[in-house]
């Protein structure tokens, strides 16, 4: 009965958000020349202002918009000690544009920090994680803060290495990078003061995060290894702390990691390691020629293995062709031009020996 009567309250919630978003996106009456305009649902934000909040039973989650312009770089964060925030950002049709967790860290909430689309009213719901994945779960009841804060990004490139610090009053600093298709990079994030937190997402369109780490760098320090640049375009490093209020200086480090060339016929050997979690070749390949590529790893190494086209488009995928051997076989070119191989521990941080063999399939033209 109870669990029913949550459900109840749910779907009330529910229908009482999408009413308040459909009010948000119409036009407002007719009215006197003395009037005001007519005032959005939820409560108006500007940038850098922080806001409380509670959720309650009636009220699990709360609604609030803001104004944004066409290249506005934002981040929203939700804060509590008493509930497990959860963000949502709308367009006033009631479109979920993007949505986050845990992305300030300590189950705290941040959406972006974003590249805004247009000129317009935003939406942001500010929930509890368990109201959203469970209609059966308690509803999480308490207080939070939320902000909207407008950052400027420092636009840098690779390869290259950037130091800066965070304070109380700078929790982010935000990084513009312009990739190209196919780069394959290391991208550090190191501090002595904090414990590192790296996001990369793309700055042409709203999206979750492409890559995001907190500690595989070791001593808390944050590594994302390989990025494989998926297309070219710009995209925005987020460098914080992974817990709330973290400060101190630190160093951000973007590398180009060097390819192997590969000939037909070959085997090479490599070893896996902290340093080195990721093997890539390069190989010339002609147009209606197929391909087998093998690895075999020894000490029960779970590797995957991705071939990339001269566009830097993903041709093939493999993880465990063969027991935790991926291979792929009969792959056809499409094209004349460089190919990349990446051969990669399917757990990060997984270590161990392996070889790498290419050939032409028997299936060639």
């Amino acid at each position: 009965m109870l669990a029913s009567k949550r459900r109840i309250r749910q779907r009330l919630w529910r229908l009482w958000a999408a009413l308040a978003i459909a009010l948000l996106a119409a036009p407002a009456p007719a009215q006197e020349a003395t009037e005001e305009a007519t005032v959005a649902p939820g409560e108006p934000l500007a940038y850098g202002e922080v806001v409380q909040g509670q959720l309650t039973e009636e009220n699990p989650a709360v609604l609030y918009h803001f104004a944004g312009e066409a290249g506005d770089i934002v981040a929203i964060t939700m804060r509590s000690d008493q509930v497990d925030p959860y963000l949502r950002l709308m367009d006033t049709a009631g479109n979920v544009l993007v949505f986050d967790d845990d992305g300030a860290g300590d189950l705290d909430a941040r959406i972006g920090p974003v590249v805004l689309p247009e000129d317009g009213l935003y939406v942001i719901v500010a929930s509890s994680f368990e109201a959203i994945v469970s209609e059966q779960a308690e509803i999480e009841t308490g207080r939070f803060e939320l902000d909207v804060t407008l950052y400027e990004a420092l636009p840098i490139g690779y390869p290259g290495e950037f130091e800066g610090v965070l304070g109380r009053d700078e929790a982010l600093k935000v990084y513009w990078l312009e990739g190209e298709t196919g780069d394959i990079l290391r991208l550090s994030l190191e501090s002595d003061d904090f414990d590192p937190l790296l996001v990369i997402s793309e700055a042409d369109h709203l999206a979750q995060p492409v890559a995001r780490d907190d500690d595989s760098g070791g001593d808390l320090n944050a590594l994302i290894v390989p990025f494989v640049v998926p297309a070219s375009r710009p995209y925005l490093l987020t460098v914080t702390g992974y817990r709330r209020y973290n400060t101190g200086a630190y160093r951000l480090r973007i590398e180009v990691l060097e390819a192997q060339a590969l000939a037909f016929g070959e085997t090479v050997e490599t070893t896996l390691s902290s340093e080195q979690q990721a093997a890539i070749y390069t190989f010339e390949g002609r147009a209606n020629e197929r391909v087998d590529i093998v690895v075999e790893a020894a000490d029960r190494l779970d590797t995957t293995l991705t071939l990339f086209g001269p566009d830097g488009e993903q041709l093939a995928f493999s993880d465990d062709a063969n027991g935790l051997n991926p291979e792929v076989r009969g792959q056809p070119l499409p094209e004349d031009g460089t190919y990349r191989i990446l051969v990669q521990p399917f757990r990060r941080g997984s270590t161990g020996a392996l070889t790498v063999t290419l050939s032409l399939s028997r299936e060639s033209s």
